[in-house]
């Protein structure tokens, strides 16, 4: 896992001392994100001229993890693997399912029908994010036109609609426990000594899922964690 500051404005605020110990509030304003995999490409810019002001001590940092589509297809297997679905007097029963990622922001969901039909049949979307169940689903799913060619006569289309109400339904999997795996790893960062002497503290708040965008090799799930953070410089003999 990887934080990126990407500090815009840095700002001294009040100074206050007793003793051997200064107090010393510093406010940055930054545009932060914590990224997972890989390290990111280097980031750099020019230090940002110290000027003077107060803030609320808050930090809102931006959260990004990513949501592996063998994971979420497994998910949809538990909930829909071995559901039947009857329309017209026809019935078919999902074998299995399967997530893929098929670029500019959408997703294909192959199923694996039998019954009148028979055969892998794919329908594609773009995924949602529901805030009330911490659920991604895709409310526009239905079927690729390759898929629809077929069924014109392999099935009727009371069954074909009523397969795309079904999956558009209860075609849902989990993402929140990402973003908590994150968040728990934001929380080790901002607890921790950074070197002799200096250390690190803070808190997180309410980490809020706020988009779920659809990429080639998984779902990247973004969301606002607000934190607060102390520095704690220690040169004492």
């Amino acid at each position: 896992m990887w934080l990126e500051i990407r500090p815009v404005e840095i700002q001294r605020g009040l100074i206050r001392g007793s003793g051997d110990v200064v107090e010393v509030d510093a406010n940055l304003r930054a545009r932060p994100r914590v990224l997972l995999g890989d390290r990111p490409p280097t980031w750099e810019t020019l230090l940002p001229r110290l000027g003077e002001g107060s803030g609320d001590g808050e930090l809102d940092i931006l959260i990004e993890a990513e949501a592996e589509y063998p994971t979420a297809s497994r998910r949809l297997n538990e909930e829909l693997g071995g559901v039947e679905v009857e329309g017209a007097g026809q019935r078919l029963e999902l074998v299995s399912l399967d997530i893929y990622g098929i670029g500019g922001g959408r997703i294909a969901v192959g199923v694996t029908v039998r019954g009148d039909l028979e055969g892998d049949l794919f329908l594609v979307g773009t995924p949602s994010y529901d805030p009330a169940s911490g659920e991604v689903y895709v409310p526009d799913l239905e079927f690729s036109v390759e898929t629809s060619n077929l069924l014109v006569s392999g099935a009727s289309r009371a069954l074909n609609r009523r397969l795309e109400a079904v999956l558009r339904e209860r075609a849902r999997w989990p993402v929140d426990e990402v973003v908590t795996w994150a968040a728990d790893r934001l929380l080790e960062g901002l607890n921790r000594e950074l070197a002799d002497g200096v250390t690190l503290s803070g808190t997180v708040g309410e980490v809020e899922i706020i988009r779920v965008d659809a990429l080639t090799q998984g779902l990247l799930v973004s969301a606002s964690g607000s934190a607060t953070a102390t520095l704690t410089v220690d040169r004492g003999g």
